[in-house]
């Protein structure tokens, strides 16, 4: 499994590759040759920032069953480097008490063309950034073969620094819904591209397919928000006020709404402009508020 691939005629199989360099530094492109009959594989170059990253082998829909023992080579973007290498991958044949007994190393990767698959997963390129410290939710459809109503897990097969991301599980009698993601504070700053996997049950053994590379783009917040501390007494209202740092001007209006307020304590949401530099939010504290300090 650590070195073999099986893409589905007329879909897609993603794998996520991991590369180690030694004295040098600087983006990596990759190629595999000797690919079955009707498969193509496509990936972006390696930021140097970075270690690995998915590729996506894509299979025709007339391509037959067949296998191929594929040389997988990256070399540098920079012809000026010229550094080259291929595939070194150790697998564990024999195991003693989980640990390694028996290994071999291999330098090709085992590529499959399998029968078609009862499921096709897409992702659309989200059209805004994911902003530090920011949240987004990826829509995910999946196309059902007629009669398959199997659950489906899909995944991220690789997060961009800094970017991290759930699990999307659709029931039988779901074919459509989004993968949350989130951004850290010190999320890598840059267009990344991604690729999703949906797994099922194959009776046996899993069947996994893959989306095509989409981009991901990773900026600053348009805004930032400094929530300034106050106090009240049950029955009391209160205002609290937030301070508006600008980071990216932007265009239109964002409703800002304030979270984690105490229980039946409320507070209506605010527009936000590229011009806003305070908020003031008028809450309604009922005499039945709990007491304490609440973040």
């Amino acid at each position: 499994p650590e070195a073999a691939l099986t893409v589905a005629a007329g879909n897609r199989a993603a794998l996520l590759v991991t590369a180690t360099r030694a004295d040098f530094g600087g983006a990596l492109r990759f190629g595999a040759s000797g690919l079955p009959a009707g498969v193509t594989v496509t990936g972006e170059a390696m930021h140097e920032s970075v270690g690995q990253l998915p590729l996506v082998f894509e299979a025709s829909a007339e391509a037959a069953p067949a296998g191929a023992l594929v040389e997988l080579v990256g070399e540098t973007v920079d012809p000026a480097l010229g550094v080259r290498g291929g595939l070194s991958q150790s697998i564990d044949l024999v195991k003693y008490e989980n640990n390694p007994f028996y290994s071999v190393s291999v330098d090709r990767l085992a590529v499959a063309v399998a029968r078609p698959a009862p499921l096709r997963v897409d992702v659309d390129p989200p059209a805004v950034p994911m902003v530090r410290m920011g949240s987004m939710v990826l829509p995910v459809r999946v196309q059902r073969a007629e009669g398959f109503n199997g659950p489906i897990t899909v995944r991220m097969l690789w997060n961009p620094p800094g970017i991290g991301s759930g699990t999307l599980e659709l029931p039988p009698d779901k074919s459509e819904g989004g993968l949350p993601l989130n951004a850290a504070r010190n999320a890598a700053v840059g267009t990344w591209k991604i690729a999703l996997t949906a797994t099922t049950d194959g009776g046996g053994a899993p069947i996994e397919v893959a989306t095509s590379l989409v981009p991901l783009q990773v900026a600053e917040p348009f805004v930032e928000f400094a929530v300034q501390k106050s106090r009240t007494e049950q029955g009391k209202g209160v205002e609290v006020v937030v301070k508006v740092t600008q980071r990216t001007p932007f265009d239109g209006e964002i409703q800002a709404q304030l979270l984690g307020l105490p229980g039946k304590v409320a507070a209506a949401p605010l527009p936000v402009t590229k011009d806003t530099q305070e908020l003031k939010y008028a809450l309604d504290v009922p005499p039945d508020a709990p007491p304490g300090e609440h973040n």
